[in-house]
């Protein structure tokens, strides 16, 4: 059983190599959608090293003895992470209409994530209404994305391109948990085997985005603005 327990933090494995790599486009001069990924990812490090040692042994000390649950602190990354996506695909999508849609969607989901997380589910329960709002987003901005890239008329070597890599492991992971957080609360209360069921793919799914974010950033840039 540790053994098993010990594979539940094995995603940290991509994350460190996607964040260490994704470094280069700052040294190679690569556009600002790849720098503002590259922070996202390496926020993401900190954030989920920052959440295990909480709670591990951070939650309480000499100063204060706070809940040991971490859910404040993934509740709370949800909206930045989302910000940060979004604003990664205002740099790359070529539509003004689409870029207006992304800013306005943004602040509404920033000022709805503020109010959900600090009145309505609270930091130290699962904020799933706010994941079920990003995951529609980022999904819908994500397919309108590559129907850009279906229309643009450059030939484009889809599996060398950077973009393409980051939207295929950012689509599979929010549209494959989206019927995870849609299902949440009705899971919680009345079928807890699958919900941890759901909670394996979910983790699983983790995984393969961080891997291809990974691949992402050995390829190249293709598309430019």
């Amino acid at each position: 059983m540790e053994g098993l327990y010990n594979l539940e933090y094995i995603y940290l494995i991509p994350i460190t190599l996607s964040a260490a790599l994704s470094i280069r486009s700052f040294s190679l001069k690569w556009k600002k959608s790849f720098k503002i990924f590259s922070i996202l990812l390496c926020i993401t490090l900190i954030i989920e090293l920052f959440a295990i040692s909480w709670e591990w042994d951070f939650y309480k000390n000499n100063i204060w003895n706070l809940p040991q649950s971490n859910l404040w602190i993934y509740n709370g990354f949800t909206t930045v992470r989302h910000i940060f996506l979004m604003t990664f695909f205002y740099y790359i999508i070529n539509s003004p209409i689409l870029k207006k849609m992304i800013l306005w969607t943004s602040f509404i989901f920033f000022i709805f994530s503020l109010i959900n997380y600090c009145l309505i589910q609270t930091p130290f329960k699962v904020n799933s209404y706010s994941m079920i709002i990003s995951n529609t987003l980022i999904t819908s901005i994500v397919i309108l994305f590559f129907k850009q890239i279906l229309n643009d008329r450059k030939v484009i070597r889809l599996i060398s391109s950077t973009e393409v890599w980051i939207g295929i492991g950012i689509l599979l992971y929010y549209s494959g948990t989206l019927p995870l957080f849609i299902l949440f609360n009705k899971l919680i209360a009345s079928n807890s085997p699958l919900l941890t069921t759901l909670l394996f793919i979910n983790d699983g799914l983790n995984v393969i985005m961080y891997s291809l974010f990974f691949t992402a950033f050995l390829c190249s840039p293709q598309i430019q603005k």
